[in-house]
């Protein structure tokens, strides 16, 4: 039967590309193969993406059994994309000092000297089938510059030290929350790692349901930038029809077959979700 109404939200990419941003495959859209299983090393899916500790995963709706799929995982819960249809996800803080790094290989190596602006985005997640029933959040994701070449079997130690830090306690789980700031290059450093690189010792865990057992604290990760200007994150963040862009008209909303958009810009790509979080239309 068809639906008479869909309430439309709508995030555009009015862009013309990722500028100067050193990080490739910023937004996990690219893939080289479909996630499939929480059990599988998956972010190696997303090339050139790897782990650096544990098994991060890659989020994509290229995934039709839904288990590893987006927004919507039966693995991991659901979380609208920050940007487009990717995303990737870490362990951020467990039982048995749990914990889980994704890392990626820059484009250029960075310039000793030179100051770099980097923004990250962040959603708390609950529940999925790969969860332990632990409603819970965690402080200090962050991000670190390094040299060396780990791997989800010789590990990256953790050793209480981020070159940049999320410090309170990460609690939403509706909105993605930033994490961005400024860094000076100390040496020519090739790989970004992103989780929390923090002990037991020195981080912060909030249990909000009290959930005794082998608890994971797990978080999504999008949009991730290291640039010399923050202009170049910007060009890729998604722009909402409910921010009342000046550069975006998109009418009628709601709308039943018909949506009309309008833009100052060129639309590189669009994705459309109905209230329920489903994926009705996307192309570019």
């Amino acid at each position: 039967m068809k639906r008479e109404v869909l309430f439309f939200i709508l995030f555009i990419q009015a862009t013309f590309g990722f500028g100067q941003n050193l990080v490739p495959n910023p937004s996990f859209e690219e893939y080289t193969e479909c996630p499939s299983s929480p059990l599988e090393l998956n972010i190696l899916g997303a090339y050139p993406w790897t782990s650096f500790r544990g098994t991060p995963d890659f989020f994509h709706p290229c995934d039709e059994t839904g288990v590893m799929s987006s927004p919507m995982s039966s693995a991991y819960g659901y979380g609208v994309p920050y940007h487009g249809e990717g995303k990737a996800g870490f362990i951020s803080a467990g039982w048995f000092f749990n914990r889980e790094i994704l890392a990626v290989p820059l484009t250029t190596p960075l310039v000793v000297g030179e100051s770099y602006y980097i923004s990250v985005q962040f959603l708390r997640t609950v529940g999925g089938g790969a969860h332990a029933n632990c409603d819970c959040a965690t402080n200090n994701m962050g991000v670190r510059f390094l040299n060396t070449e780990y791997s989800a079997f010789d590990q990256m130690p953790i050793d209480n030290f981020a070159h940049l830090a999320y410090e309170e306690v990460l609690v939403d789980s509706t909105n993605w929350t930033e994490l961005s700031g400024w860094f000076e290059a100390d040496s020519a450093y090739t790989y970004l790692a992103i989780g929390v690189f923090f002990d037991n010792d020195h981080i912060i865990v909030e249990n909000y349901n009290n959930h005794q057992g082998n608890y994971k604290t797990y978080y999504f990760v999008d949009a991730v930038c290291v640039t010399t200007d923050p202009a170049d994150c910007d060009e890729f963040r998604p722009v909402s029809v409910n921010e009342h862009s000046l550069e975006v008209k998109v009418f009628p909303n709601p709308a039943t077959s018909l949506l009309t958009v309008e833009s100052q810009k060129p639309i590189r790509e669009y994705v459309v979700y109905d209230v329920a979080g489903r994926l009705v239309l996307s192309g570019g």
